[in-house]
This record gives structure tokens, sequence and C-alpha cells, in this order.
């Protein structure tokens, strides 16, 4: 992990007091051009009802390059939110050959966005269970390699931008005196896990009925109706092991 430095430093205590989404967009855009980047994007992929993708961005883009972007969608195949799907961590644009094998129409994309002036950038990629997936780009009008003091500040920032993104957009806090019973915990770990109660029951050893009885208890503390709602929640505020394992007997 890249260390921290004024920039960074100075854009955490300020994004702390972030209290929507435009607000966060604003700090980003003023932090940019310290690390000596033009443009940014603070961006996720979600799905409506008719499960149809749509992006979500916040950014400071050249406005014909956003409508057409939107217009024709061409952030399904947009090669650097297809590397996010996989990269672990920050990775300049430089790199998207090592993570994506660039069709014909992203390599046109990606000439397309470097004549409206995106010639490279740096994204950092959050993937989160049973979340939408999220990015944050700083972007550049050069085409030179990005120098590594900037890149390492763009991740820290794009991180850092991330994390309050998921606080100002995402699920509320998790409460202080929430807590699970060993065998809850266990029950909710299977749950977000995917499992039947009839599996539950047979890798927990004891009955359906009973874990019918946990499970509820689960979905009463977590005040939801249902499992996906606390499958939700529970990746949310890090409570479940994503881990697949068999739980002890007992």
């Amino acid at each position: 992990m890249a260390r921290e430095n004024l920039i960074v430093a100075a854009f955490r205590r300020q994004a702390a007091g972030c209290r929507t989404l435009e607000d966060l967009g604003s700090l980003i855009a003023e932090a940019a051009p310290e690390a000596g980047f033009r443009f940014f994007a603070l961006s996720r992929v979600t799905n409506n009802v008719a499960g149809e993708p749509r992006l979500h961005s916040i950014d400071n883009y050249p406005q014909s390059w956003t409508e057409r972007v939107v217009a024709r969608q061409l952030f399904l195949h947009d090669p650097v939110l297809e590397a996010g799907r996989t990269a672990i961590g920050g990775f300049p644009w430089s790199d998207l050959g090592r993570h994506v094998r660039l069709s014909a129409e992203q390599r046109l994309m990606l000439a397309d966005a470097s004549r409206a002036g995106l010639r490279n950038g740096f994204t950092v990629a959050a993937q989160i269970p049973f979340e939408p997936r999220a990015t944050c780009t700083l972007a550049t009008t050069r085409a030179a390699p990005i120098a590594t003091w900037r890149a390492q500040t763009a991740e820290l920032l794009g991180l850092e931008a991330l994390r309050v993104a998921r606080r100002l957009g995402g699920a509320p806090p998790c409460p202080r005196d929430l807590h699970f019973s060993r065998r809850e915990t266990q029950v909710l770990d299977l749950l977000v896990a995917g499992k039947s109660y009839s599996v539950m029951a047979d890798l927990l050893g004891i009955s359906h009925n009973t874990v019918k009885v946990y499970a509820g208890a689960v979905l009463a503390k977590l005040g939801v109706a249902d499992r996906t709602r606390a499958a939700v929640l529970a990746a949310a505020w890090g409570l479940a092991a994503f881990d697949p394992s068999i739980p002890p007997a007992g």
C-alpha cells in the first residue's frame, strides 16, 4: 500500500465531513489537480427492476463524452469498468491489457475517450459482496505514463473516496449493541452463503425447525423481513464470514 501524503491526509480529514455524494464529488474535484489529474469519476453500476444495467456517476468529464456514454450505453463494454471486476487494488489505464483482452470495440472506445481529452487515468475498484460494483477514477489530458507518486496518491484518494461514498449511499450504520449468539452467527454465515434451511440443519446438526427459529432471531435483530436484505446488511456491516467452511458442531 502506498504511503499517505499531505494531499491524501487533507482529503481524508475533509471527506469525514461530507454529508452528500455531491459534497464528496466537489472534494474529489478539488484534490485531483493537486495530484496531477484534471478529471474524476465516481461511478457504480446497478440493475433496475427489469434487470437492466444503469450507470450512476458523479464526474467532471467532458459533457459531450458523458452524454455519449450514457446514451449509447458504452459503459456496458467499458474496458476500465471491466478491468475493475478482476483487478486487485488500483491500476493505471496503461495496464488495461493485463486485466482485459481488449476487443476492437473497446480499443475504439479508448481512442474516442482520448480524443475527448481523457488520455490516461488511474482507477480504483470496489468489489463488495451484495453491493453494486463501484469505481473511482482520476484522469488526465496527458498521454504520458503516470508518475509513481501520482499513481500512489490516486490509489489512496480513490480508496478513501469509495469508503466515504459507501458510507453516504449505502446501508445505515451498524448498531453498537447488535449481538448474535454463537449459533446465530453460524446461521447468519450460512444464510449469506445462500444455504437452504435443510442444508443448514445438516451442517449444524440441528433440526430444520430449530434453524428457522435461529434464522428468525437473526432477521429480527437485523430489523429486516427477508434473507436477501439480511445478507446485504451482513455484508455491509462486516458481520458474516465469506469463507466456505463447515461450522463446528455443538
